[in-house]
């Protein structure tokens, strides 16, 4: 593993604090039975119930159990939701892990594999313009706990977000859920502050990175004398520098990490171009491919 030397581009003072992710190990007996979900009511038709919405639903993808889950990690950390809210009538909290996307055909395989290893339902909703991969039930829940267990999701949001999951999960009663709902973030400061001057890619990073550019990442194109040519991949991230600058250092680019201060939030984003970077990134989708919907802009990207 490659410790990565984050840029310092303002004054911190470091915490003395251990990294905030612990794995679980609560019981999941207060859950509904392994086989029923919480309480959710969706508005939406089921794709088991309109096989036109899964046309070639099965590819042929060479891509292994463990990979789909780091993927997953990744597609989780940049577009995925870890929520908690009220389950009424019921007095006690719910959990929900959530992936809502634009309604492509690829995006629904994508999803099809995800449901496949994981768990969960895949669903067509809102008027047909997104295709959502949510998981309610216990087993499917204590699946997704032990996976995040062995492939740490690495933004510190999505962290915060799953160790107040995880709290909530031990005492299920409302009356926590919303006594702390609005504290879930406030050791993210800290979190960065360690994460910027300490962060180690892991070793399941390239499959992770594939779901995260699934989320985040951007192909650019430019029309010149009637052909399309690359401009860019572009990738960003709200707060996290650690991870650009991982990014940065995997793909042995030498561009610049430009910082956008927006409101509270200072956003990262760093545009990679130029035949060097072309060749690195195409090597890595050969051996982590992308398995939704941006792999169409890829393509395109790539191949002029």
């Amino acid at each position: 593993m490659k410790r990565v030397k984050v840029k310092t581009y303002y004054n911190i003072v470091l915490p003395s604090l251990p990294l905030l992710i612990t794995p679980f190990k609560g019981s999941l007996s207060k859950f509904p039975d392994e086989n029923q979900s919480f309480q959710c009511n969706f508005m939406t038709r089921g794709l088991e119930k309109d096989e036109t919405h899964c046309i070639n639903s099965n590819p042929k993808i060479d891509s292994s159990s463990s990979y789909i889950k780091q993927f997953w990690v990744g597609l989780m950390d940049g577009d995925g939701t870890i929520t908690m809210d009220e389950n009424k009538p019921s007095c006690c909290s719910r959990p929900r892990m959530i992936i809502s996307l634009n309604n492509t055909e690829k995006n629904r395989i994508m999803l099809n594999f995800i449901q496949k290893e994981i768990g969960g339902k895949v669903r067509i909703e809102r008027k047909d313009k997104y295709v959502t991969w949510v998981i309610v039930s216990r087993k499917d829940i204590k699946t997704a706990l032990f996976i995040f267990n062995q492939y740490p999701l690495l933004t510190t949001r999505k962290r915060c977000k799953l160790e107040f999951m995880k709290q909530c999960i031990k005492d299920r009663s409302v009356n926590f859920y919303l006594q702390k709902r609005d504290l879930k973030y406030d050791k993210q400061p800290e979190m960065i502050a360690l994460l910027n001057n300490s962060f180690i890619r892991p070793d399941y990073f390239p499959a992770w990175l594939s779901g995260f550019i699934e989320a985040e990442g951007s192909f650019s194109i430019y029309s010149f004398k009637d052909q399309i040519k690359p401009k860019a991949f572009t990738i960003g991230q709200n707060n996290d520098l650690y991870l650009l600058e991982a990014i940065k250092s995997y793909f042995d680019s030498h561009h610049k990490i430009f910082k956008i201060v927006k409101k509270n939030l200072d956003y990262y984003r760093i545009d990679m171009y130029g035949p060097k970077i072309r060749q690195n990134i195409h090597n890595h989708f050969l051996a982590n491919p992308l398995l939704g919907h941006k792999l169409e802009s890829y393509k395109k990207w790539i191949k002029n």
